[in-house]
C-alpha cells in the first residue's frame, strides 16, 4: 500500500497529516467546512464567530487558501503554491479583506487619514461593484468583513442586500468577536462557524509543539491569553 499523501504547505505555517489547515483548536470547525466543500454545499456567506486572538483570521485565510489553491485533496490547500503565498502576504486580487480604514471608490476619501472608527458604507459599494465582476484567476471572488461588529448601521443594510442576493461567484466571510451586535437579517444569512478558545493544557502544548516555547513559559502564555492561541503568540512575540 502507498501511504496517504500529507499535505504540502509553506515554510512558517505548522501544518501536518492530522491538521493540515494548520489552524489549532478548531478541529469542529475546519472538518465542518472541508465537507461543505467536499459535498459542494459551501455556504455563499459565512459568518466566524469568536473572542478576539482566537483564530477567526487564520480560519478564513485558510479556507480562502483552500478554495484558491487546492492539493489532491481539494478540501486541503497547498500552501507552496504562488496563489496561497500571495493570499498569505494579502496580495492576491480575488481575495480582499473589509476593515476599517480599507479602501472605497469616493477619490475624495481617505479612510486611514480621517481616523476611520467604522467600515463605511462607500467601502460596502465597493464591495458589491466588485464582487459582480469575474474573478482574475480563481473560481471566485472572497470578501473578509474583519471585523463586522465595525459595520456602520448604513454599511450593514447595504451589505444586507449582497448577502440577500449573492453574485453566483462570490464568497462573503464575516468575522465577528459579538455576533449578538450584528442585525438579526445579516446573521440569518450566514452560516455560522462559532469558535471557542481552546483548553490551557492544549493550548500550551501547541505552543510548545509548533511555537517553540519553552514549557513553564507556554502554560503562562495559556492562561494569560485564555486559551486563545493567536493572542498567546502575540505576547509571546
Amino acid at each position: 500500500r502507498t501511504s496517504p499523501r500529507r499535505p504540502r504547505h509553506a515554510r512558517g505555517v505548522p501544518v501536518s497529516a492530522t491538521n493540515p489547515w494548520g489552524v489549532h483548536g478548531h478541529d469542529a470547525a475546519v472538518e465542518a467546512l472541508r465537507r461543505a466543500i467536499a459535498s459542494g454545499h459551501l455556504a455563499h456567506a459565512l459568518l466566524i464567530s469568536g473572542p478576539r486572538g482566537c483564530g477567526k483570521e487564520t480560519l478564513a485565510r485558510r479556507l480562502a487558501q483552500t478554495l484558491v489553491s487546492p492539493s489532491a485533496d481539494p478540501t486541503v490547500p497547498d500552501l507552496t503554491t504562488r496563489a496561497a503565498r500571495a493570499l498569505e502576504q494579502g496580495e492576491f486580487p480575488d481575495v480582499e479583506r473589509i476593515a476599517r480604514g480599507g479602501v472605497c471608490d469616493e477619490s475624495n476619501h481617505d479612510h486611514q487619514k480621517d481616523n476611520s472608527t467604522t467600515i463605511r458604507i462607500c467601502q460596502v459599494r465597493r464591495l458589491e461593484r466588485v464582487a459582480a465582476l469575474a474573478p482574475f484567476g480563481s473560481p471566485r471572488r472572497i470578501f473578509v468583513v474583519d471585523s463586522a461588529d465595525d459595520l456602520q448601521p448604513q454599511a450593514a443594510h447595504a451589505l444586507l442586500k449582497t448577502l440577500e442576493e449573492p453574485p453566483a461567484n462570490a464568497l462573503l466571510i464575516l468575522l465577528a468577536s459579538d455576533p449578538d451586535a450584528l442585525l438579526p437579517t445579516i446573521r440569518s444569512r450566514c452560516q455560522e462557524v462559532p469558535l471557542r478558545p481552546m483548553p490551557h493544557a492544549a493550548l500550551a502544548a501547541a505552543l510548545e509543539a509548533f511555537e517553540g516555547v519553552e514549557p513553564e513559559r507556554a502554560a503562562w502564555l495559556a492562561r494569560a491569553a485564555r486559551g486563545r492561541y493567536g493572542l498567546a503568540k502575540r505576547m509571546h512575540a
